[in-house]
């Protein structure tokens, strides 16, 4: 797994120190993860309202557009 650093907000803080003290959770990390997922659930199940074809494709999160193709480098010259 990828260790990665959050700037949370204080209320997102002391939500997520609750989540952990009440014993909902492990730790932070399990916090986020659980958070993750849900929004990937809300993104998966509107991306299948907008394309019926979607709700097949489990992994499909509409987060960044295609990338578009990239153009071919100019050939180099001869000396």
């Amino acid at each position: 797994m990828a260790t990665r650093s959050v700037v949370l907000t204080e209320r997102e803080s002391n939500l997520v120190e609750e989540l952990v003290y009440c014993r909902r959770f492990k730790n932070i990390s399990e916090v986020l993860r659980e958070g993750f997922g849900m929004l990937e659930q809300v993104l998966i199940e509107e991306a299948a309202r907008l394309d019926p074809a979607i709700a097949a494709e489990e992994t499909w999160i509409p987060l960044l557009p295609p990338a578009a193709p990239k153009a071919a480098a100019p050939p180099k010259k001869k000396k």
